[in-house]
């Protein structure tokens, strides 16, 4: 086990959506899944920081709907979930939790994540 120092480099607040750099060799990557199934495993990992605490969390959910690309999810709700990323149960990242006023679950759009991504690449080219 080895504490890595990161940077917070981007941070869209609309999205809630940060990425970070770590200044590191050899580090291992995730792949990012194509696209999701209607009833397909999914767990959701994040960190919530507080005022007194960080709360580091993992929570299982389904592909419970799939209304105009977005995937609905059958998991508990919470705020804290908003920015937290959703992986397959192998390990690929399916996207990124929001939770909505309906107290739904749901992966942010794929494409907008891409685009903020590029984004973040274009903007820090010299």
């Amino acid at each position: 086990n080895k504490v890595l120092t990161a940077a917070v480099v981007f941070r869209d607040e609309n999205n809630s959506v940060a990425f970070i750099k770590v200044e590191e060799e050899n580090l291992p990557v995730f792949n990012f899944a194509s696209q999701g199934q209607l009833g397909q495993s999914v767990i959701i990992l994040g960190k919530a920081i507080r005022v007194k605490d960080v709360n580091i969390f993992a929570r299982l959910g389904l592909v419970s709907e799939i209304d105009d690309e977005i995937l609905i999810l059958d998991a508990p709700f919470s705020k804290e979930i908003n920015g937290a990323g959703v992986f397959t149960s192998s390990g690929e990242l399916l996207g990124i939790a929001r939770t909505n006023l309906k107290n739904q679950v749901f992966i942010l759009n794929p494409d907008i994540l891409s685009k903020l991504l590029n984004d973040y690449l274009g903007a820090s080219k010299p």
